[in-house]
Order: structure tokens, then C-alpha cells, then sequence
């Protein structure tokens, strides 16, 4: 007899990322995945697909149930749960919205989506939550926002060449902008919705404080395929 999991899937419905030239990062899917007595499955395959352009990614949920896919394109997304021992749990037509500082960027991303998904996908020109609708309340806010110090002497000439001021630079330690994203953060998650940043090297504890003193618990970082600390995500309390 196979037993049974449950995913708590987390939505992308919020990135908040300047797209530099060539650049098209807009977002992720994060959750959860337990059994019937809500205890955590490690272990499990995560395999997302883009139900237009049928590109497939696999994650593995991590000792606590949980998995993150980073960097998705807008669009709709089939998410299949797989464990030996436990029924398939598939979650259909996920939804991922954007939104960008950079109007050239949101030019860039309508024009992908009226090719790849039309009227699928919500853009908004924003600084942050400024444009946003009041009350929309969001299951994950995402972003790959500017965490480059604006001194700092270890970024590539090349990088500092090609990418553009507002995609790169947060303020005299980096983390200007994030500091006001995760202050505002609690007004725009659901209850128990999580939020996702992407950080440079070194940064991720520095980042998790800045998530806890905006209220935020169970803070936790993943690597990218270089093994290097990339993405610090944390979430609000379900009795927020």
C-alpha cells in the first residue's frame, strides 16, 4: 500500500529583480513536502515543467521536506512530487507573475510573455511594492534585487562594464534595498508565505538578520551549482 504525501507549494507571485541586458530572471517556486501526519519527506523528486516551452528541472527536498526552484521564466508550470513508497502528488498550472524596476525589462518580459503565455502573467514597472494594488496578499515574494556594495573592489571589470548601475549597486554595505523589501515584506505575504533573496558571497547570514528583525523565522540558504551560497529564504509565521 503506498502512503500518501502532501506538498505545500509556495508561489512566486512577486519578484522584484532588475533584468540586466540579456538577463531573464523572474522567479521561484518553493515549498514543503510532508506526509499525512505532516512530517517532513527528504528525499523526494521535484520535477517542474513549463507546460509551453516543456523545459523540465529536477530538485530533491533537503532533511526538512523542503526544495527551492530558482530563476523560472513567467509562465504556467506542472510540479510532480515523486518518493518510492508514496503516490505521485502532481500540482498543475502554476502561475508566476513579475515585477521590475526597469521598464526596459518588463518591455523585454511582456514581449515574452505575449509570445510564450499570453495573458498569463501580471508586470508591473515597480520600486519594490510601490505599484502593486493595495491588498494583494502573495504566497512568496522573490527577488534578485542589487546586493553589490557601492564601493566594492572585488566586482569584475567586466561585470561593472556591461550590467547596468540599478541591477548591481544596494548602498554602502549592498543591502539597502533588500532592507527595506524584507521591512515591508509581512504587508504583502500570506500568513506562513515565504520569502526568497538572492544574495553574493558571505552575505547570507547578514541577510537572514535582516529577514528575522522584519519578523520573519525559519531562515534558511541554498547553493547554486557551484556550490556557493546563493539564495537565503525565510518565512512569515502562519499566526502572522
Amino acid at each position: 500500500m503506498h502512503r500518501r504525501m502532501s506538498a505545500l507549494l509556495v508561489v512566486l507571485s512577486l519578484a522584484m529583480a532588475v533584468i540586466a541586458e540579456g538577463q531573464e530572471r523572474f522567479g521561484a517556486l518553493t515549498g514543503r513536502v510532508t506526509d499525512q501526519q505532516n512530517m517532513a519527506i527528504p528525499g523526494v523528486t521535484v520535477v517542474t515543467t513549463n507546460t509551453e516551452s516543456g523545459q523540465v528541472r529536477t530538485f530533491v527536498t533537503d532533511a526538512e521536506g523542503r526544495f527551492t526552484a530558482p530563476d523560472l521564466v513567467p509562465g504556467r508550470y506542472t510540479v510532480r512530487f515523486e518518493l518510492t513508497g508514496f503516490s505521485k502528488v502532481e500540482r498543475p498550472d502554476v502561475s508566476v507573475v513579475a515585477v521590475d524596476a526597469s521598464a526596459d525589462a518588463i518591455a523585454l518580459a511582456q514581449a515574452n510573455v505575449d509570445e510564450l503565455v499570453p495573458g498569463r502573467v501580471e508586470l508591473f514597472v515597480s520600486d519594490l511594492y510601490a505599484a502593486v494594488p493595495p491588498g494583494r496578499m502573495f504566497d512568496v515574494v522573490a527577488g534578485n534585487l542589487p546586493y553589490v556594495a557601492d564601493d566594492d573592489p572585488g566586482l569584475e571589470s567586466q561585470v561593472a562594464k556591461h550590467e547596468p548601475a540599478l541591477a548591481l549597486y544596494g548602498g554602502p554595505d549592498g543591502l539597502d534595498i533588500i532592507r527595506r523589501a524584507a521591512a515591508e515584506v509581512p504587508t504583502w505575504l500570506k500568513p506562513g508565505g515565504t520569502m526568497v533573496i538572492e544574495c553574493g558571497g558571505a552575505q547570507e547570514d547578514l541577510i537572514g538578520d535582516v529577514m528575522l528583525g522584519a519578523g520573519l523565522i525559519e531562515v534558511r540558504t541554498a547553493r547554486d551549482l557551484a556550490g556557493i551560497e546563493r539564495v537565503v529564504y525565510a518565512r512569515l509565521p502562519a499566526d502572522a
